[in-house]
């Protein structure tokens, strides 16, 4: 970030060209007030989020000399700047070098990147639009099957490829198989047979104790035996019914929808032996989200993830919930390739209970934050470019949080015969 003359200007930049993204007003008042903190040095800057006694720090700025900055950088100009001309392959180096730069996972998945770049490269000649340019974007990074590599452009529905099927992208194909052509009766489609997958869940709730749905939909929570309690958490996000402008204000409210909904949970469950936690078809969100609901399994304080970038490695510890507790002697934990992001996450931390067993699938392994970027045309993408790793070092990424138990998550046959047979497994143990 340049700041001076009471604006700051938001730059992303790469080993040889930088883009200067917004330039927004500057008032060191509401800076501070949203959580950014000068180190006593005055060399360091960062942003950290704090509530309900979780912590999520942001990336640092250090300070720097932004002429030095500039002399080793050619200044890409953008849409909207006086004399911005679109440059396929002027981007294209910029795009590429970003991930050559930023992306933390080349090795695990795989790739060459550089090939991948060679082998794309011809392909420019006949870009003469964005939207071809989109496209050629689309084949770069369809190798990484990273689902946190994101294209987006207005007008074109946006471009992710994932590592293993999720449940979202088989109904969809269904969809195909079935003649429907629109996009969006396919996705109607979609979340129609997902529904079912939760109605299949909800039919196990035993008769004697109450099913509840909390949290604008998103968690239900219900017993299927006297002694096994099930918590359906199906994203780390949009617990109210109110759409915010800012990612900041949504936060918050979903945390305090959190707090106030937990009470109820604990009701139902607080004496239960066994508690599941159905992750299946989490589909991420916040990573506080996550640490929130976990400081709710932990009887001390306790560390419980890294996360690293480049050489630096950064602990995560929480501590225990002031009130509603739930340690039972056993804790499943239900995973699919549809868990996704910061359910991944929740999956990681609770992983390291003693108590607690995967069962399911391996997850989805997207689980670093996505650092947005932005093409001079406008098209927008993210990077997947940080390591979630557990307290002994594993990486999950890629490969996915494994489980001791192996059961298929919302296949036909389930649907089919109205079982789920997750659920079939927590009564059996």
């Amino acid at each position: 970030m340049l700041i001076e003359n009471h604006t700051v200007q938001h730059i992303d930049y790469t080993e040889n060209y930088y883009l200067i993204i917004q330039c927004q007003s500057f008032s060191l008042t509401s800076f501070l007030k949203n959580g950014w903190l000068v180190s006593a040095d005055g060399l360091h800057l960062r942003r950290v989020y704090s509530e309900h006694s979780i912590t999520y720090r942001y990336e640092p700025y250090e300070k720097g000399c932004f002429t030095t900055f500039i002399e080793t950088r050619k200044r890409l100009l953008k849409r909207g700047d006086i004399g911005y001309i679109f440059n396929s392959n002027l981007e294209f180096d910029f795009f590429c070098e970003t991930f050559t730069n930023y992306y933390c996972a080349f090795s695990l998945r795989e790739i060459d990147w550089k090939s991948v770049c060679e082998t794309v490269y011809p392909k420019l000649s006949k870009v003469v639009s964005e939207q071809d340019f989109f496209q050629v974007l689309s084949q770069t990074i369809a190798p990484l099957q990273d689902a946190h590599v994101v294209l987006e452009l207005e007008g074109e529905e946006d471009i992710e490829y994932v590592n293993a099927e999720t449940i979202w992208d088989r109904y969809r194909i269904l969809a195909i198989d079935q003649g429907i052509q629109e996009a969006d009766e396919q996705w109607t489609f979609v979340f129609d047979q997902v529904d079912r997958l939760t109605t299949i869940k909800k039919q196990y709730a035993h008769i004697d104790y109450p099913l509840l749905q909390l949290a604008n939909g998103k968690i239900h929570c219900f017993r299927i035996s006297p002694e096994i309690g099930v918590l359906i958490i199906d994203e780390m996000e949009d617990f109210t019914q109110s759409d915010f402008i800012d990612e900041d204000t949504q936060l918050t409210a979903d945390l305090n929808a959190i707090v106030k909904v937990f009470p109820e949970v604990y009701k139902a469950l607080s004496d239960c032996s066994h508690i599941a936690i159905d992750l299946r078809h989490n589909t991420g969100g916040f990573d506080q989200i996550s640490q929130l609901l976990m400081t709710h399994f932990i009887a001390s304080e306790a560390s419980l993830y890294k996360k690293q970038v480049g050489n630096e490695i950064e602990i995560y510890s929480l501590k225990p919930a002031e009130n509603n507790l739930l340690l039972p002697e056993r804790i499943s934990v239900l995973t699919s390739a549809s868990t996704l992001s910061a359910g991944e996450l929740l999956a990681m931390m609770l992983r390291q209970l003693p108590q607690a067993t995967l069962i399911g699938e391996p997850s989805q392994g997207i689980l670093s934050d996505i650092l947005e970027k932005q093409l001079p045309c406008g098209i927008k993408f993210g990077v997947s470019n940080e390591r979630y790793l557990t307290m002994e070092g594993e990486w999950f990424e890629r490969n996915g949080i494994p489980v001791s138990l192996t059961v298929p998550y919302g296949c036909d046959k389930q649907l089919l015969e109205q079982q789920d047979w997750g659920m079939e497994i927590l009564l059996s143990l």
